[in-house]
């Protein structure tokens, strides 16, 4: 058996690698939306954005290879008072769902009985890459 190791993979451009064809999270993001939206942490994001309460938008670096990837995530919010859990819903329009987008500003928003801001967001796709 033959051992590989590397302290850094690259293309042969010199960049990151791309992974594909791999069960591996193609985006994921860690984001603080207690008042303006900052990116703690991400891979595969190029920009992220404040759509409205609740709402976010994630533009990917790397496209994905359709609309079939799997977007999941998590949110918190805690008050004095209660703490409530949120589900975070991908492509939401308008209280609606929306086609999933492979390039440019996938969204999410952040659901309980209507769309509400939380202090934490984390959300991943899985899928391909384009």
């Amino acid at each position: 058996m033959s051992t590989l190791k590397a302290d850094t993979i690259q293309n042969t451009s010199g960049g990151a690698a791309t992974l594909t064809k791999q069960h591996a999270a193609k985006l994921w993001a860690t984001l603080d939306t207690d008042s303006t939206v900052v990116l703690f942490d991400s891979f595969n994001v190029s920009s992220i954005s404040d759509d409205k309460t609740g709402g976010y938008g994630v533009t990917p670096t790397s496209s994905m290879s359709d609309g079939n990837y799997y977007a999941c995530g998590t949110c918190a919010y805690s008050s004095q008072t209660n703490d409530n859990d949120r589900y975070l819903a991908d492509n939401y329009t308008g209280g609606g769902m929306d086609a999933r987008r492979t390039s440019s500003h996938c969204k999410v928003g952040q659901y309980e009985s209507s769309y509400k801001d939380s202090y934490t967001v984390g959300l991943m796709f899985m899928g391909d890459l384009a």
